[in-house]
C-alpha cells in the first residue's frame, strides 16, 4: 500500500475508533444482508462478544498497517482459524463489500472514494494473505 492510501484508512479509522464496535455491529447487519449464508459461521459465539473481537482486529491491523511484517504472522493464524469454522475463499468478497458498506454508513459523506479505494486496498491484502495461508494449511 502507498503511504497516502495507508494515511487514508489511518484517517478514516480515527473517526469512527470511538465507535468501532456500533461499526463492527453494522459490519455484520450488512455482511448477514448481503450474504446470508455466512451466518452459519458466527453460531458459536455471542454477537456482542464476536463484535467486540472484530473491532479490536480492525484496530490492530489499522494501527500495523505500515508494517506488515507486524501483523502478516497474525493474519495467517486468523486464516488458517477461519478455515477451521468453514469459511471458503468465496466467503471473503462479501465480508469486503459488508467492510466498505458499514464505514461509509458510519462516516457518511466524509467517506471519499480515495478513502473506499484504500479501505478496498487494505481488505484485499488481508483477505489474501488469509486465503494463502489457509490454502497452504489444507495443502499440508
Amino acid at each position: 500500500m502507498t503511504p497516502d492510501a495507508i494515511r487514508l484508512v489511518r484517517e478514516s479509522w480515527s473517526r469512527v475508533d470511538d465507535t468501532r464496535v456500533e461499526l463492527a455491529h453494522a459490519f455484520y447487519r450488512h455482511l448477514f444482508r448481503i450474504a446470508p449464508d455466512t451466518h452459519r459461521l458466527f453460531g458459536h459465539i455471542p454477537p456482542a462478544v464476536q463484535a467486540e473481537k472484530f473491532a479490536d482486529m480492525l484496530g490492530e491491523i489499522v494501527r500495523v498497517l505500515d508494517r506488515p511484517h507486524q501483523f502478516l504472522p497474525q493474519v495467517s493464524l486468523l486464516g488458517r482459524r477461519h478455515t477451521q469454522y468453514g469459511v471458503t475463499a468465496s466467503d471473503y468478497a462479501p465480508v469486503g463489500d459488508a467492510l466498505l458498506l458499514a464505514l461509509e454508513e458510519r462516516l457518511g459523506s466524509e467517506f471519499t472514494p480515495r478513502m473506499h479505494a484504500a479501505w478496498r486496498e487494505a481488505y484485499q491484502m488481508l483477505a489474501q494473505t488469509m486465503v494463502r495461508h489457509a490454502i497452504r494449511e489444507d495443502t499440508v
